[in-house]
């Protein structure tokens, strides 16, 4: 199981339950993914930081798909949403799309990387670097979509 956004634990070895068939590649991808959120657990929220010393949400977006996957997004989350194809069903969200959360006023202002089970990754303002549930009542009623890299 995930680690709660109240926790700082780290996330299991692998993110996928060992009994799900996964091919070796995907194992090794997953174990990558897990270090590198394992990583970032718990590093301080900083306006405009890229670093484990300090993070933004759309910071560490940007450092999570530049390091895994050598893609550069933009650098902010309101503009990060045309550098995907949105994902209309929620149910169709895969590990490493990009979460989107909006204001009262419709704009986007969050971002985060879904993990499984409702869980995603994003530096919150409050607690730095952690791990949240899509279905909390706050993400809930703020989530604007999810997107897939192009």
């Amino acid at each position: 199981m995930l680690a709660s956004c109240a926790t700082q634990k780290k996330l299991p070895e692998r993110l996928f339950d060992s009994n799900q068939e996964k091919k070796s590649t995907e194992n090794k991808n997953n174990d990558t993914l897990t270090h590198y959120c394992n990583l970032w657990l718990g590093s301080p929220y900083k306006f405009g930081g890229l670093s484990r010393k300090g993070v933004d949400c759309s910071g560490f977006v940007f450092c999570f798909y530049r390091d895994l996957y050598n893609v550069t997004l933009p650098r902010r989350s309101a503009d990060m949403i045309f550098a995907v194809n949105v994902i209309a069903n929620k149910d169709s969200i895969q590990t490493g799309d990009i979460v989107f959360f909006q204001d009262k006023t419709g704009n986007i202002n969050h971002v985060g990387v879904y993990l499984e089970n409702n869980q995603f990754i994003h530096s919150s303002t409050s607690k730095g670097v952690i791990i949240s549930n899509l279905e909390d009542k706050y993400w809930k009623q703020h989530y604007r979509c999810a997107g897939r890299i192009k």
